[in-house]
């Protein structure tokens, strides 16, 4: 067998192959589609957001598969969050097509109504976000599915007392290069690099107040940062003692200093 070639190019220096399908990771989600009565379930990768007002999602299906038909017909499908305990009934839905058999009773799932569009979304989900299709875009392999979010469906366990949701607590599923993932500890929050920049421009003081630890705010692009001003030290009266010529020697005065904008008597000019 030929040994692959790991030469890198010359000018990215990384292997370089040809556009491909290739990302991720991406989720895994189940798409509840069909009457009420009978639905079926297909998995799905090629999905996600694509605008926000209003709010509207994309699946992406082949034209083979019996789920394409049923999305057509009924106009409406449920995107089902998985947790990553159905990791399996993921893949089987995945694999095995809904024209020879019943995936809820299969799979031991249990179908319930969405109150927005007219199919069944799963119990099991944690999340399921129930869609109106408002276009189909043919692509190639796959046909584009354009759809309107009408509802989302969510556990109350996600929800704190204030009612806002906590995705973290579902366990979601994702999937990558031909597997499937648990998600993993939480980095960082949406909008932290702002947040990080604010706090770095408001100044820090100390206990007492004065200022002693106070961080200058970083300069804005493409203004010069001014040098710090030089303090100029104000001898004090033992200081000014120190400095001044001893008596009889022939720097002492004892003239009292001139005031401000005067010149000396018989030194002036004009």
């Amino acid at each position: 067998m030929k040994e692959f070639d790991k030469t890198p190019s010359p000018l990215t220096g990384k292997i370089e192959w040809k556009g491909s399908a290739l990302l991720g990771p991406v989720p895994a989600v189940m798409v509840t589609c069909g009457p009420v009565d009978a639905p079926n379930i297909i998995t799905i990768s090629w999905t996600g957001i694509c605008c926000t007002r209003p709010p509207v999602t994309y699946i992406a299906v082949r034209p083979q598969r019996h789920s394409h038909r049923l999305i057509r017909e009924g106009g409406c499908f449920v995107i089902n969050l998985v947790p990553a305990q159905l990791a399996r009934a993921c893949d089987y839905c995945g694999t095995y097509t809904g024209a020879k058999v019943d995936k809820f009773a299969r799979l031991g799932l249990t179908p319930v109504p969405s109150e927005t569009v007219n199919t069944a979304m799963i119990a099991e989900c944690p999340v399921s976000v129930s869609c109106r299709v408002r276009d189909c875009l043919p692509l190639g392999s796959h046909d584009l599915f354009l759809a309107d979010i009408v509802g989302i469906s969510v556990d109350p366990r996600l929800l704190d007392g204030q009612g806002r949701l906590h995705m973290e607590g579902a366990g979601l599923l994702c999937a990558m290069h031909g597997a499937y993932y648990a998600l993993g500890e939480q980095l960082a929050v949406l909008g932290c690099s702002t947040k990080l920049q604010n706090a770095l421009r408001k100044p820090r003081r100390a206990a007492s107040g004065k200022g002693e630890n106070e961080i200058p705010a970083a300069p804005k692009p493409g203004r010069k940062t001014p040098l710090p001003k030089k303090k100029t030290a104000v001898p004090s009266a033992a200081s000014a003692e120190e400095i001044r010529p001893p008596m009889h020697s022939p720097g002492y005065t004892n003239a009292a200093a001139p005031k401000p904008g005067r010149m000396p008597r018989g030194k002036r000019h004009g």
